[in-house]
């Protein structure tokens, strides 16, 4: 009986560890509630990690995304400029100033939008190009700033991504087309079917 209780209590503890070892972190819970489209549970998640951790720019940066995407646009802009903010002038503020343009954007914003945008600046070029076409666009026609333009050009800077990704690819197998710095065609070979699947995020 004794040997039966002590085997019960060491498969209990070992439950207990397994389970321990397979539970997610905070922050990668979030992210799986992000990429899973699931906005509402991901912004209570990044939240609560920057209850804790306030200075967390990604987390920071993914919060404002989870809230621009239930189109609580006044709230992410928020997010955005205190990202900005603690990041002062180094080059990962990229993120924080591209979606406070957007967020100014889809709240027909145009001056705004065009405003922030006109300091963005990313070391891959078609990241950079796509947040000057839409600049240059609201500045000829500001009347297109609202939710659909917002989301057009996301769905533009998740396929850049891609873009980007694909490059990385052939600079870490490819000597010779790393010392030329050419880039993949924009093809529908590095078009991905849901912009959501990735999204750009520090």
């Amino acid at each position: 009986m004794r040997r039966m209780l002590l085997q019960l209590a060491l498969s209990v503890a070992l439950a207990s560890l397994l389970v321990g070892c397979f539970t997610p972190s905070p922050y990668m819970a979030a992210n799986q509630s992000l990429l899973a489209g699931d906005y509402a549970s991901a912004s209570t998640r990044y939240a609560a990690i920057l209850d804790k951790d306030p200075e967390d720019w990604p987390s920071r940066v993914r919060y404002g995304y989870s809230l621009l995407r239930e189109e609580k646009y006044a709230e992410a802009l928020e997010e955005f400029k205190t990202a900005m903010i603690s990041q002062g002038n180094t080059p990962q503020r990229h993120w924080a100033v591209f979606y406070a343009g957007l967020s100014e954007a889809a709240m027909g914003h145009a001056d705004r939008a065009v405003a922030y945008w006109t300091g963005y600046a990313n070391t891959y070029w078609p990241l950079t190009e796509v947040v000057r076409e839409a600049a240059a666009r609201l500045r000829s026609e500001p009347s297109a700033a609202n939710p659909a333009f917002a989301q057009d050009v996301l769905d533009k800077m998740s396929h850049a991504r891609a873009r980007e990704m694909a490059y990385n690819r052939a600079h870490w197998f490819s000597g010779s087309q790393a010392q030329t710095g050419s880039f993949p065609e924009f093809n529908d070979e590095l078009r991905i079917t849901d912009p959501q699947s990735l999204p750009y995020l520090p």
